[in-house]
């Protein structure tokens, strides 16, 4: 991957996601949950600042779920700092580590870290393959339906 051949303070330039996402199926639900690993934040981004910058999601909650193996893994995380500061609707970020011990939540995705969502909000899914297949694993355990999911795969 091209990533891994970069130097820290490298700049990469990354391209917007192509994914339809009908807005009207997060608007019709006021609860939406994003589970992103690594690089899977790429295609959230684009839809936290959408959610955070129009007044018809307000009355709306996201949690999103950032896995990621350590701190300095962690990407945008100023960017998304600023933007659940300055948002409309009421967003929190959950930086969750699988390999350096911190205050946060750590591991992989397990159910006990969904503890507080309903399994009757919109589910949005994007990491790496084996991230992705956990998380499936994981809403079908906590009973989430496959309409209230949303995959984005790269």
């Amino acid at each position: 991957a091209v990533v891994s051949t970069q130097s820290t303070g490298d700049e990469i330039c990354v391209d917007g996601f192509d994914h339809f996402l009908d807005m009207n199926l997060l608007h019709s639900n006021s609860k939406l949950v994003l589970l992103a690993a690594g690089t899977g934040i790429t295609p959230f981004y684009r839809i936290l600042l959408e959610l955070s910058s129009n007044r018809i999601f307000s009355s709306h909650t996201c949690d999103l779920f950032f896995y990621n193996r350590t701190q300095k893994d962690i990407l945008i995380e100023d960017m998304l700092s600023d933007l659940t500061a300055n948002s409309k609707c009421k967003i929190s970020v959950v930086n969750v580590l699988s390999r350096e011990s911190w205050t946060g939540l750590m591991g992989h995705l397990e159910k006990q870290h969904l503890s507080g969502c309903s399994a009757e909000s919109i589910f949005l899914v994007c990491g790496p393959f084996q991230f992705m297949e956990l998380a499936r694993s994981v809403l079908k355990e906590i009973g989430v339906s496959k309409q209230n999911i949303i995959e984005f795969k790269g």
